[in-house]
């Protein structure tokens, strides 16, 4: 019995082939992107002007729009007083996964000037039918109808899965 087990276990070589690797599951991640439970920003009418005086408050300089790019952000403690600041200002503060993408003032800018949208795409793609954005003869259904056999329509006194339940879990 014990040189029958002895055969069946999985060497060290063997298992570490089943572990994911790190850039897989950042593929991952990136995939379903789409899914994460962020807050609903829209930027306000008046982005520019409370950027220009919040950065120029912080660092104690006066900030252009032309000297956004060139504007790094190198010390820790200013980049994180500038978020700080533009987050409480804005109500809307940058996703840890962003943080060190934020190397000058331009990308900062282009972080809060864009805004934030909860629907999936499916939900999306509805809302162009709706406008009429979409060929007519596409047709969006969020919620399933489902033909229980009591009502009217003509397809609720037939069932496609006779003696089976079509009730969704």
């Amino acid at each position: 019995r014990d040189h029958l087990e002895a055969a069946k276990e999985v060497g060290v070589n063997e298992f570490s082939k089943a572990i994911t690797t790190l850039e897989a599951q950042m593929e991952s991640l990136k995939s379903k992107g789409f899914m994460r439970n962020y807050k609903p920003y829209t930027p306000p009418q008046n982005l520019e002007e409370i950027f220009l005086e919040t950065c120029s408050s912080v660092l104690k300089k006066d900030v252009s729009m032309s000297s956004l790019s060139s504007t790094k952000l190198w010390d820790v403690e200013h980049k994180f007083e500038l978020l700080d600041k533009l987050a409480a200002r804005l109500d809307y503060p940058v996703h840890n996964s962003r943080l060190r993408e934020m190397t000058n003032l331009d990308k900062v800018f282009k972080f809060y000037q864009t805004g934030i949208d909860l629907k999936n795409p499916y939900d999306r793609l509805h809302d162009r039918m709706e406008k009429g954005d979409l060929p007519p003869n596409l047709h969006i259904q969020l919620q399933p109808h489902r033909f229980t056999g009591k009502g009217d329509h003509r397809l609720d006194k037939v069932t496609a899965f006779p003696r089976t339940s079509t009730i969704v879990s």
